[in-house]
């Protein structure tokens, strides 16, 4: 994808192809107009940033459900994207890719038991015969071991 961005804040790093074009209860858009009209930066820098800020409200939380709630909130996001979030902290994985498949996303494992995340098959080398393509519409966190379709 020619939008490809990337943020990282304590630990947490974001990946995301494509774009978004809905966050649940966050007009990106309207703050971004709003900044524009006041001669101020946007801001955000770019969609990964929006995910990276959208994911660390959820973290902050010492909930026993936060996991439960972040996938069901990020299941909410719209556009043409998939991404990747690794919290360093919580050795934690969120992945995730747009209800109609826009954006490619595969995964597999490797023989010692690495999870392998690409927006190419050829990204996965070593990972057959388990490399294939994230389905469509789907939010996993490799914690929970919890799936939403």
């Amino acid at each position: 994808s020619p939008y490809c961005s990337y943020a990282k804040r304590e630990g947490v790093h974001v990946v995301l192809a494509g774009e978004v074009s809905d966050w649940p209860g966050i007009s990106a858009v309207a703050a971004a107009h709003d900044a524009f009209v006041r001669n101020e930066p946007p801001p955000e820098q770019n969609d990964a940033h929006w995910l990276l800020d959208f994911y660390t409200s959820f973290m902050s939380s010492n909930a026993d459900d936060t996991t439960d709630k972040a996938l069901e909130c990020l299941a909410k996001v719209q556009g043409s994207f998939a991404f990747v979030i690794y919290d360093e902290q919580q050795k934690r994985v969120f992945a995730a890719r747009d209800s109609e498949g826009g954006q490619p996303l595969y995964w597999g494992a490797t023989d010692e038991g690495q999870l392998l995340l690409g927006s190419h098959l050829n990204d996965l080398d070593g990972c057959e015969p388990t490399a294939t393509r994230f389905p469509p519409g789907t939010t996993c966190s490799t914690a929970a071991l919890a799936w939403f379709a």
